[in-house]
């Protein structure tokens, strides 16, 4: 099977794990998780991740569109979402963070974006 198939097949398994234990657990309000089954899940979606990687090389930084960053300023009241600080000031050291970083495949889109203080940034590093 060539490489790009497989890793395509292994990230589908993985998603259909997620959506089958989702639809199973729908109705509870309080759900024990399988450790054993949230390792399969992982382990899988790693794979795959490592294969797409192998294929393509690592994920590349997309350049923030200005528009973009200041939507997601604005939509933040110009306020740090890590400690609240104010970032109003037009010398503020603001961070335009991907939640989701594109080191794990985070897209850059503005639900996948977040204001941040430098101090912020700089301790989440590449963390979810």
């Amino acid at each position: 099977m060539p490489p790009a198939r497989r890793a395509e097949e292994l990230v589908t398994r993985g998603i259909t794990a997620l959506k089958q234990w989702s639809e199973r657990h729908a109705a509870a309000d309080r759900v024990t998780l399988r450790v054993s089954e949230v390792r399969a899940v992982l382990e899988t979606l790693e794979v795959a991740r490592q294969e797409v990687v192998a294929l393509n090389g690592p994920p590349t930084r997309d350049h923030i569109p200005a528009a973009l960053r200041r939507q997601v300023e604005r939509l933040a009241g110009y306020r740090c979402e890590g400690c609240a600080t104010d970032l109003s000031a037009e010398d503020a050291d603001r961070h335009i963070d991907h939640i989701i970083p594109v080191a794990r495949f985070g897209v850059t889109r503005l639900d996948n974006l977040q204001l941040l203080c430098g101090p912020c940034n700089l301790r989440k590093g590449a963390a979810v």
